[in-house]
């Protein structure tokens, strides 16, 4: 009897070595394989920067005063007859300081204004509500290469099933060798996602939880 006790304290032993061995690995993937597969996307992707036929909207999310210059530069060469930038302020306002670079601006170039923005899901969704308005078919988004994937994300998930097309164009932000920016994109990544899902779930959206505004404020760089 003493050895039948002895062989299932064994089988036990070994059963609760094998659930801690399964659930390290799953806690190694996900906090080191995953992390890094999403790196990997996130450093390919600010690489992106081409843009294909001519489109109906340039549309800036802005952050940087690059971003505003590049899409500027894009309208001046007429790569789509109307701008936005996802802010409230007038985005004739906005783009007014850099047309004095491009003499010849297209007259026929219209500004949309966007309407209220506290951040990146807010852009989104800001913008998506006026491509529907006017009834575009083909946007070129402009933003930061290090913020380009969590932007575009964002705007072809409000966008699906319309068939709108989203292109990418992406302006050099940051400095060399700043991977703080990366990581920081793939940490508000999912707070962004968890802003569409509420969104999407209940029409509301989150941006005045204290949580929210906490995260999307959160800065992380090597001192």
């Amino acid at each position: 009897m003493g050895r039948t006790g002895g062989g299932a304290n064994s089988g036990c032993f070994k059963a609760t070595v094998k659930r801690v061995v399964k659930y390290t690995m799953l806690g190694l993937l996900v906090l080191i394989v995953i992390p890094a597969a999403q790196s990997m996307v996130f450093s390919r992707n600010a690489a992106n920067g081409t843009i294909g036929p001519q489109a109906d909207l340039i549309a800036i999310f802005p952050g940087e005063p690059e971003r505003i210059a590049a899409g500027v530069r894009l309208a001046a060469e007429g790569r789509a007859a109307k701008m936005l930038v996802a802010c409230r302020e007038p985005t004739a306002n906005l783009v007014r300081p850099y047309l004095k670079q491009f003499p010849d601006f297209p007259n026929g170039v219209g500004f949309v204004t966007a309407g209220l923005s506290r951040g990146t899901f807010d852009d989104a969704l800001v913008t998506r509500h006026r491509i529907r308005e006017f009834g575009f078919r083909r946007v070129i988004l402009v933003t930061s290469d290090y913020h380009i994937l969590r932007s575009s994300v964002l705007l072809k998930l409000l966008l699906a099933g319309s068939g709108v097309e989203v292109q990418q164009f992406a302006v050099a932000g940051g400095k060399p060798g700043e991977y703080w920016l990366v990581l920081r994109e793939m940490v508000k990544l999912w707070t962004s996602l968890g802003e569409l899902g509420y969104y999407s779930v209940t029409g509301k959206l989150l941006g005045d939880w204290p949580l929210v505004q906490r995260a999307r404020a959160w800065k992380i760089r090597p001192t």
